[in-house]
């Protein structure tokens, strides 16, 4: 492997008043609940048992968690339309991600680790081989560019922000209500991002 800089580039606002103050707007937000749901929120169910019920009923508790690589075949199966390449992290450096990918024709987008090897059983033409082989040729911030894998990176800062903000569970249990909760949620996302973003640039070393 290629030895590569490390440091990483400093960025300064320069929007830092106008977005301070988006920043403050965005604490500005009204929720609409309906009284049934309000009704609902407290268990009032005892157990019968020995120690203390539950004190929030079903809706209002998140019970759904899952690995990115539990999870991944389930996303591309709620991708209808053709993929060209995906682009994940080094959680999804999984046979099954790749098999996945191989089966939908999509490009593997996905670091190996520093100290990974090469898979021999699966032959030089697998997509994770053709990666590590290509790292080792020009080194892995080549191959990121090269890729196009730094496109994760706008999806990521948007994901971090909707976790950081909306916590990175879901609090209803069907499909289709947590289907409704992340649209409101996305939606509240949008409207903090329309108050204003920061206008940041590189420092010159």
């Amino acid at each position: 492997m290629m030895s590569e800089q490390t440091d990483k580039t400093q960025y300064r606002v320069r929007n830092w008043r106008k977005y301070d103050a988006a920043l403050k707007k965005r604490g500005s937000l009204t929720f609409w609940v309906d009284d049934d749901v309000l009704s609902g929120w407290l268990n009032d169910q005892k157990t019968g048992k020995r120690g203390a019920s539950a004190t929030y009923s079903d809706s209002a508790i998140s019970t759904h968690n899952v690995s990115d690589d539990e999870a991944f075949e389930d996303v591309l199966d709620g991708i209808e339309a053709p993929i060209k390449a995906v682009s994940a992290d080094g959680a999804d450096d999984k046979r099954k991600c790749y098999d996945a990918l191989a089966q939908r024709g999509a490009q593997a987008n996905i670091p190996p680790s520093e100290d990974a090897q090469y898979w021999q059983k699966e032959g030089e033409t697998h997509a994770r081989n053709q990666n590590l082989k290509r790292i080792d040729e020009v080194g892995r911030a080549a191959w990121k560019r090269e890729s196009g894998y730094h496109r994760r990176s706008l999806a990521e800062t948007m994901m971090f922000r909707f976790k950081a903000i909306f916590g990175n569970t879901c609090s209803r249990r069907t499909f289709d209500n947590q289907a409704a909760e992340l649209l409101l949620a996305y939606a509240a996302l949008n409207r903090m991002t329309h108050l204003g973003m920061p206008d940041s640039y590189a420092l010159n070393d």
